[in-house]
């Protein structure tokens, strides 16, 4: 009796843990050392975190740029995947992307605000474990910074 008592209150707080899912969290993507990215990498946010179905994103980067070239032009790619498979792709203008002021010069701080459609992750997305990858690069193709923010639903 006392073991089916345990037993049923560990379910109860098992469920309750599956029924709040978890922040997400993020680290860095790019090649190990002796490889490092240009542009420092101090924090990324996500509103909502972690995520919903259907719901708009915003994804708050904040870093220090220590390139020696300034950065007038480039892209930010993001993808999001589930089990490997691409399920959602875009690619924005870095001069565009709101918070960023080009030409980003060595020693700037940036704070960049990427607006992520409700249409990336759609109302019948299968439950799971996805990733989502910002690959951010200059003008002629150069890595700057690469980050990946794992998220369940």
């Amino acid at each position: 009796m006392r073991v089916s008592f345990l037993v049923s209150l560990l379910l109860l707080g098992l469920s309750a843990v599956a029924a709040h899912p978890m922040a997400s969290n993020w680290t860095t993507c790019t090649v190990p050392p002796p490889k490092s990215d240009a542009l420092i990498v101090s924090s990324v946010s996500l509103n909502p975190d972690p995520p919903q179905r259907s719901t708009a994103e915003v994804v708050t980067l904040i870093g220090n740029y220590t390139g020696t070239a300034a950065v007038d032009a480039g892209t930010v790619t993001l993808t999001i995947t589930l089990l490997g498979i691409p399920v959602f792709s875009q690619k924005t203008d870095i001069c565009k992307v709101d918070g960023v002021n080009c030409p980003i010069h060595s020693g700037d701080s940036v704070t960049a605000h990427l607006d992520i459609p409700a249409a990336a992750i759609p109302g019948f997305s299968p439950p799971g474990a996805y990733v989502g990858q910002g690959l951010i690069v200059d003008g002629s193709g150069a890595e700057l910074a690469c980050i990946s923010v794992g998220f369940n639903l």
